[in-house]
């Protein structure tokens, strides 16, 4: 009899246990209760717990993809630009305000290789995403280099809450401007044909 209480008390002492730890990493990190599961199975599965910052798997699959749309030769051509001395490498990690960005300098010849170089490297940053527990939303957004004359692609994302809260602002605030501005040109094309 004794043995089985003493069972049980283990038991009950290792299940508390648990939930105490996966609400200080809750706390710390701010994540929700999956993804502090998930950070408390890799820790006990022996799964090095990396940034996805320092993660090469990330830029290797990144690169490659970058590779199969554009093509050999241009690509090679983005290898040499990126051995040159540059004031930024060609794919690194900044954080702007709240909100962590990747961004990957990429050449693009019209608005169809664009959209598909957009989707795929999406599509693998988001699989990467969620390897690490983290949300799916992005911040996607083109610019130019002009040290360089070149498209870049600007991934913002977010690790924890506070920034998972940024992105929720920043897409709500874009989708309204795009609604506001539908909005206006349907305005303008009624009265036109009003008069």
């Amino acid at each position: 009899m004794e043995l089985v209480l003493w069972f049980f008390a283990i038991i009950t002492v290792l299940i508390g246990g648990y939930f105490l730890i996966r609400f200080v990493i809750k706390l710390y990190t701010g994540c929700n209760n999956q993804q502090a599961d998930k950070r408390i199975q890799r820790f006990f599965n022996g799964t090095a717990s990396t940034s996805i910052v320092n993660d090469s798997m990330l830029i290797a699959d990144i690169e490659l993809t970058i590779k199969s749309v554009i093509g050999d030769n241009r690509y090679d051509k983005l290898i040499r630009l990126n051995s040159v001395q540059l004031n930024q490498p060609l794919l690194f990690f900044v954080a702007m305000g709240a909100v962590p960005y990747l961004v990957i300098t990429v050449p693009y010849e019209d608005d169809n290789e664009r959209a598909v170089l957009e989707n795929a490297v999406c599509n693998v940053f988001v699989g990467h995403l969620k390897m690490y527990g983290y949300s799916e939303r992005l911040i996607v957004e083109w610019g130019f280099r002009e040290d360089i004359k070149m498209h870049y692609l600007r991934l913002g994302y977010s690790t924890n809450a506070e920034q998972e809260r940024a992105i929720n602002s920043y897409l709500e605030n874009k989708r309204d401007t795009l609604i506001s501005n539908y909005d206006d040109i349907t305005d303008d094309s009624e009265d036109s044909l009003n008069e």
